[in-house]
């Protein structure tokens, strides 16, 4: 039977563990291992990882979550990790369901693509369900990754996983790494395979570390994206580009213009014919003034939004 670890790195996270930890304990097939890495945490976060049966890995130095979850892949002896941050939770059928499909005789899969569903921490409520395109993961793995509402919801074979360097340790994109990493796999030609039921609940948090601070979120993703367009073949770039105009956007929700144009700079120097998906007034003005087609668009939002 293949094997499969649990991989959670976790940082001041006994508040939120236990929750985790009883959707651990619900699977009808138990996880070979399971490990947590305390990255320095000033809570209790050891006594209740150690509790409940982790092993616990623990940092000398805070470095955070991308340090931490390869240290935890190298710490793991399964065939399989899956990596889940310590404020989400599994949903009832995750191990059924994995185990599935690692288990079959023919898999040739690298990476196995879960579906998800987006919960409001406090109620329970479900804020979203994403209907992730399988057809675009088998034709064109790398915009599905750049594309696709994709997080940290995949199980990874380990010795792949290590073969490409794991998650990005780079400050920059910290707050993006699992879409970083999930880039990286399409670059290197992993081969996947997906599961459409939802395995898992990413909980929404206000607390949490990219809702207290989006534009720290927004700020990593271009940076995350100026390093792949650097990294890609032309055939890929006006994807990137497409990333960037998104990034734009919600930049300009926050009225981050300079980070509005700093994403607006480096989509021009990947020199692609790409322009947003936006309406035709939007991208007369955006051929001659990019930015001021932007500035008007947040304008124009918040002008109907207020007439609401």
């Amino acid at each position: 039977m293949a094997t499969l670890a649990l991989c959670i790195p976790a940082y001041n996270a006994s508040w939120c563990l236990p929750k985790l930890f009883s959707s651990v304990e619900k699977q009808s097939v138990p996880f070979d291992e399971v490990l947590v890495y305390d990255d320095c945490s000033s809570d209790d976060t050891v006594a209740v990882a150690k509790a409940h049966g982790a092993t616990v890995v623990s940092g000398k130095v805070n470095k955070g979550c991308s340090f931490g979850k390869n240290q935890l892949a190298q710490h793991a002896k399964s065939e399989w990790l899956f990596f889940l941050d310590s404020d989400d939770e599994l949903l009832p059928d995750f191990s059924t369901n994995v185990h599935k499909v690692i288990g079959a005789n023919h898999l040739d899969a690298d990476m196995i693509v879960l579906s998800y569903i987006y919960v409001d921490g406090s109620t329970d409520q479900v804020k979203d369900a994403p209907v992730l395109d399988e057809q675009l993961l088998r034709q064109n793995s790398f915009r599905f990754m750049v594309t696709q509402k994709f997080f940290n919801s995949f199980v990874v074979r380990r010795n792949k996983f290590l073969s490409i360097g794991g998650f990005d340790t780079d400050p920059l994109v910290l707050y993006n790494e699992d879409r970083a990493c999930a880039v990286k796999t399409a670059l290197n030609g992993f081969r996947y395979e997906f599961i459409k039921y939802p395995c898992m609940k990413k909980n929404f948090f206000p607390e949490s570390m990219s809702s207290k601070q989006p534009v720290k979120w927004i700020t990593a993703s271009v940076c995350l994206w100026q390093k792949i367009g650097n990294q890609v073949q032309e055939q890929y770039k006006p994807d990137v580009c497409d990333a960037l105009f998104t990034e734009a956007i919600w930049a300009g929700k926050y009225n981050e213009w300079a980070l509005v144009r700093n994403a607006l700079k480096i989509a021009k120097e990947l020199k692609t014919d790409a322009l947003p998906s936006a309406s035709k007034p939007f991208l007369f003005l955006f051929k001659t003034w990019p930015l001021g087609a932007y500035f008007f668009r947040e304008y124009l939002f918040r002008v109907l939004k207020r007439g609401q």
